[in-house]
């Protein structure tokens, strides 16, 4: 679950954690069906969390567009 975001980075919250260096594929999806954008991040840190979930910092191979950040800003999806 995506919990935080800037135009460089992911914040996700996992159940595990991640090793730094690790490279993964997140899928954001749009609310239309069938709309989607995959990311290629790299994993910075994990930081284990009070309720024993990790914080996984990521690194974004490319920046999000300035519509993209704003449709998360406001909660929705930039793949409408």
């Amino acid at each position: 679950m995506v919990v935080d975001f800037s135009v460089r980075g992911l914040g996700l919250l996992f159940h595990r954690p991640l090793e730094p260096g690790n490279v993964l594929a997140v899928e954001l999806k749009g609310r239309r069906h069938g709309v989607s954008r995959i990311l290629a991040v790299r994993v910075v840190h994990a930081t284990r969390q009070s309720d024993g979930n990790y914080l996984i910092g990521c690194e974004l191979n490319t920046n999000l567009s300035d519509d993209e950040i704003h449709a998360l800003r406001q909660g929705g999806s930039p793949f409408e």
